[in-house]
C-alpha cells in the first residue's frame, strides 16, 4: 500500500503538445491482489449474520454466527450474491455506488429482523458495514447435507466431500450421515471413522450439531476397472434426525430426484 500525501484525484491539464509532464506527482493505489488471499477491489459491502438472543434486532458481538446464509446486493445494474463463513461474516466486492443488501432465511424456521437494507452507499476505496440479525420462529433442528467430488476416473482413487449444516433453530442430537456409494465405488478410507456398514451403504456419526454449526469430511473410494469409460456412478448421502418440527403448508407432497 503507498500512502497518498496529495489530494485524490489530481487533475493535470496539458495545454499543448509541447507540455512537460514529466515532474508531476503520480499516486500508486493498491486495489487488491491475485494471489489468492484477496480480491481485485477494495471497495467492498461486508458484515455478519447472527442469531438475535436478546430479541434487540441488532448483530451483537457476543451472539452466536449463522454460517452459509444467502446474502445478495443490487445496484449499478448488477446483482452479487455471497453466503456466510462459519463466522457469520461476508464479503461483496462492489464498484462505487449505491446498493440494497438483502438477507434470505434458509427456511421458514427463520425470521429476519430487517431482511433488506436500502441505499447504502459506497465510495470509492470504502469498506462499508451491513449487519443482520435473525430471530428463531420455531425451535427446530433441520439439517443438510451435500455430497460432491471432483471428478471420478475408473482404475483410480477418488475423493468425496461431505459437507453438513444445521440449519435449523435447536441443537441436532446424535446426528449421523448416511453414504450409499454406487456398486462400482469401494471405499477405501475416511477422514472420520464409520460406524457401521450394510451392503454399500456407510454411517458416519457426526455428534450433537448445534444452531448454525457447519462441517465436513471426506471418503477416499476407488473406481472398478469394470467401470465403462463415461459412465455416471450414482451415490447419495441423508443426514439424521430428518424429522420435520413444522409443517410445510407450500408443499403439496411432490418430489423431483435429478
Amino acid at each position: 500500500d503507498i500512502q497518498n500525501p496529495f489530494p485524490f484525484p489530481e487533475t493535470i491539464v496539458i495545454d499543448n503538445l509541447s507540455d512537460n509532464i514529466g515532474d508531476q506527482d503520480f499516486i500508486g493505489v493498491k486495489v487488491g491482489d491475485i494471489n489468492g488471499s484477496g480480491s481485485f477491489s477494495s471497495t467492498s459491502i461486508l458484515g455478519k449474520v447472527q442469531i438475535d438472543e436478546n430479541a434487540n434486532c441488532a448483530a451483537d458481538s457476543s451472539e452466536n454466527p449463522l454460517a452459509d446464509w444467502l446474502v445478495r446486493c443490487y445496484g449499478q445494474g448488477l446483482s452479487l450474491s455471497t453466503t456466510t463463513t462459519t463466522l457469520g461474516t461476508y464479503i461483496l466486492h462492489v464498484p462505487p455506488g449505491t446498493y440494497d443488501v438483502t438477507l434470505t432465511p434458509p427456511n421458514p424456521l427463520w425470521e429476519v429482523c430487517t431482511d433488506t437494507v436500502q441505499d447504502v452507499v459506497v465510495e470509492f476505496l470504502e469498506d462499508v458495514d451491513v449487519d443482520f440479525a435473525a430471530q428463531v420462529v420455531s425451535q427446530c433442528p433441520l439439517l443438510e447435507v451435500d455430497l460432491s467430488t471432483f471428478f471420478l476416473r475408473r482404475c483410480f482413487e477418488s475423493t468425496y466431500n461431505i459437507f453438513y449444516c444445521n440449519k435449523g433453530t435447536a441443537l441436532a442430537e446424535s446426528a449421523f450421515v448416511e453414504i450409499e456409494f454406487d456398486p462400482f465405488l469401494t471405499v477405501v478410507n475416511s477422514t472420520i471413522p464409520w460406524s457401521s456398514v450394510n451392503g454399500n451403504t456407510y454411517t458416519f456419526p457426526v455428534g450433537d450439531m448445534a444452531v448454525g454449526e457447519c462441517a465436513s469430511f471426506n471418503v477416499v473410494v476407488n473406481v472398478s476397472c469394470d467401470a465403462v469409460l463415461g459412465q455416471t456412478h450414482c451415490s447419495e448421502a441423508r443426514i439424521y434426525p430428518d424429522t420435520l418440527c413444522i409443517d410445510n403448508l407450500l408443499w403439496n407432497g411432490s418430489n423431483l430426484e435429478v
